[in-house]
């Protein structure tokens, strides 16, 4: 049993883990709609959810309580051992008595307030040279995939029916659908991209390619589940 903040086990800081949190579907965001005359509510659903509360529970006997605060407070990501290869971005919102508690008690336990929206641990990557690419998405979320074009000239990339023109990509280009940037040698290039951010559905397959002087393609899918 253990718990992992930014990739590091917590035991390695003789932080033990005493419980985890259960795994738990995350709930739908909706709005209920009052219609006169009709018995019970609509419900409208944008496809967003709820944040999820994951508590774990700790154990330290150790002389620096400060330092273990300061490793819970200051992550940003967090990995339980019963959800082994996923990830979730995590913030901590009640946490000005978290140093006396360590302290006072040694067990304690600690709200995780996690993204709904959980990633893999080890984010896999693909790598062509002839197109097209056929991916299969294993999520129950959409996923939006990182993509590095190497070539020269003007390119127009398909991801199943999304078109996205690229200009003047030499050496390489990359387009970030994550983070909704595309940049150039490390510099933003959203000038050279025309078209939207790329986005595979949830449970689909789909066929990447490209027209033009392409040597190589690069795609991280970052899979996405709820």
């Amino acid at each position: 049993m253990y718990i992992l903040i930014d990739g590091a086990d917590t035991q390695t800081n003789k932080l033990r883990v005493t419980a985890l949190p259960p795994i738990q579907i995350a709930q739908k965001r909706v709005q209920l709609i009052t219609i006169p005359g009709r018995s019970g509510y609509l419900t409208q659903w944008d496809g967003s959810y709820e944040e999820v509360v994951k508590t774990g529970g700790f154990f330290y006997d150790g002389p620096f309580p400060e330092h273990i605060a300061q490793i819970i407070l200051g992550g940003s990501t967090v990995t339980f051992s019963n959800e082994p290869d996923k990830v979730y971005d995590y913030r901590i919102d009640i946490a000005t008595d978290i140093v006396n508690t360590i302290a006072t008690w040694h067990q304690f336990e600690v709200q995780f307030i996690c993204n709904p929206v959980k990633r893999e641990l080890d984010q896999q990557s693909i790598t062509a040279v002839t197109s097209p690419v056929t991916l299969i998405s294993p999520c129950n979320h959409p996923s939006y995939p990182t993509i590095k074009l190497t070539g020269s000239g003007n390119v127009t990339l398909t991801v199943g029916d999304q078109e996205i023109s690229l200009t003047d990509i030499d050496p390489e280009i990359v387009i970030d659908g994550d983070l909704m940037d595309c940049y150039k040698n490390g510099v933003l290039a959203s000038d050279k991209m025309t078209g939207n951010f790329p986005i595979i559905e949830a449970g689909e397959t789909i066929n990447i390619g490209w027209d033009g002087s392409v040597t190589k393609l690069e795609i991280s899918p970052n899979w996405r589940w709820v």
